[in-house]
């Protein structure tokens, strides 16, 4: 369990922020596409539908990530 949710520090990010998101498993998409739209709306951030991914989306699609970290770190 985390010490806070989440959503209370949203408004405390920079908004050059890059959420990656993950697909899989499919029963999960309403809640993402719930907490995503949340996230979007308190940061003015980006967010990234990878698909066939899961949580580890760094292991499923690593170079999509790496593209991600250079398009977006410089």
């Amino acid at each position: 369990m985390h010490k806070d949710e989440t959503i209370d520090i949203y408004e405390k990010l920079p908004a050059n922020i890059v959420l990656l998101r993950a697909t899989v498993p499919q029963v999960w998409a309403d809640y993402r596409d719930k907490t995503v739209n949340v996230f979007k709306e308190k940061t003015d951030s980006i967010v990234k539908v990878i698909p066939d991914t899961t949580h580890m989306l760094h292991w499923d699609k690593p170079e999509i990530v790496i593209v991600e970290i250079k398009n977006n770190c410089s």
